[in-house]
């Protein structure tokens, strides 16, 4: 039909395109590789069943820590996270079902239901699109934690909030090279959903939006938050050196514990949000004026003199430093899921030869869409404070 072919809406033909390649592979997958194929097909139906309930389970808790610290960018674009990887997740299990349902019956040819079928559901748009923003998302994610840790001032002054609007904008930015992918190399005609094949130049763009910049700007980012801690690491071995065996000094000042919270207030410093725990502590029913921008000091008044004290983490900074230690090991799942499939479309969009039916290619298919739902493990053993929440779930419910 004038050069193009009709989609085959199955797992080895449809979803070749997860790693957002521009063209359709032609080779059709053996007899002899049936076997193979439902294996694979049962896979991401646990990958999809695991992410739909993990990330579902994930969302609870973070609503129910959100509506105690509204003001947690971290845990909202966490939670956003989670929603385009339930989505995806939804989708996934959805194909497999269709590819399992051979009488499956779309919608009646050269109708406009047709055409919707063709566009928003045989090339899976939405599927590959939730893909993307959970890349993205996990961008800002990093862009907010290398804010936070490297340059507090400007995140706490100007860049708080605007990291949540640009994870919930990525909804409508992110996925744009699947739009023009679908408009460019999909038509709806004579009924039937045609496949047109273009330049592997699309390919390759898509390769570098989806995938090469995001990736490059997570590594810079939690390079430059490690080469931070290593610094604040350095100033706490310092100062541990110099004035770690002195009790009192010679003018009667002493090294002291920060009270507890109820017998102090404590100002967290701007460099607090991100790495250092500086703090100022004042004590109650004293007079003292506090410096934001110092290091830690006690300003408690005694009969023995003026106090300085030890540079202290106060839960809040260690929650945080925390909070950027699970999102670089998010990070690091997600290199290792998504290089293989990746690059794999790259070289096959660059001329290279890929068996769609081979070991490999299915290897790094459900390792790539196993991405979707190895984020919940991971949340379930870093962060405390979601394991507190789900207890807190578990015991209510």
């Amino acid at each position: 039909m004038d050069g193009h072919a009709p989609v085959d809406n199955s797992t080895e033909s449809v979803l070749a395109m997860l790693g957002e390649g521009t063209t359709m592979p032609t080779d059709p997958p053996a007899e002899s590789a049936y076997t193979g194929l439902t294996v694979v097909r049962l896979l991401l139906i646990l990958v999809g069943v695991t992410g739909i309930a993990g990330n579902s389970l994930v969302l609870l808790v973070l609503i129910r820590i959100i509506r105690r610290h509204k003001r947690n960018q971290t845990y909202l674009l966490i939670g956003n996270q989670c929603a385009a990887d339930m989505f995806s997740s939804i989708q996934m299990i959805l194909i497999q079902i269709e590819s399992f349902s051979p009488r499956w019956a779309p919608p009646p040819p050269g109708t406009l239901g047709g055409a919707f079928y063709c566009f928003l559901w045989t090339t899976q748009i939405f599927m590959f699109g939730s893909f993307v923003v959970s890349s993205f998302n996990l961008t800002i994610l990093s862009l907010e934690r290398y804010f936070a840790v490297v340059h507090p001032q400007v995140y706490i002054a100007k860049l708080k909030r605007a990291f949540c609007y640009a994870g919930f904008c990525a909804w409508l930015y992110a996925p744009i090279m699947q739009y023009i992918t679908v408009g460019l190399h999909f038509t709806y005609l004579d009924g039937e959903c045609v496949y047109k094949p273009g330049s592997p130049v699309l390919g390759v763009m898509l390769f570098v939006w989806e995938f090469f910049v995001p990736t490059v700007i997570m590594t810079f980012c939690f390079i430059q938050v490690a080469m931070k801690f290593m610094r604040l690491n350095k100033i706490q071995d310092s100062w541990n050196n110099q004035n770690g065996g002195t009790k009192r000094n010679g003018g009667g000042a002493h090294i002291e514990r920060a009270a507890p919270s109820s017998d102090v207030h404590t100002m967290d410093t701007a460099a607090a949000a991100g790495t250092s725990g500086m703090r100022v502590t004042l004590a109650v029913g004293e007079n003292h004026t506090a410096e934001p921008q110092g290091n830690v000091v006690s300003t408690a008044a005694s009969t023995h003199g003026n106090s300085t004290q030890k540079p202290a983490q106060t839960p809040s900074s260690i929650q945080r430093r925390n909070s950027t230690v699970t999102l670089f090991i998010v990070y690091i799942a997600y290199v290792i899921c998504w290089t293989l499939n990746q690059f794999s479309f790259l070289v096959y969009n660059l001329g290279g030869h890929l068996d769609f039916g081979g070991v490999y290619y299915r290897f790094a298919l459900v390792l790539g869409t196993s991405n979707s739902c190895v984020n919940v493990f991971i949340y379930a053993f870093r962060f405390k404070m979601f394991q507190q929440g789900l207890k807190s779930l578990c015991k209510k419910g």
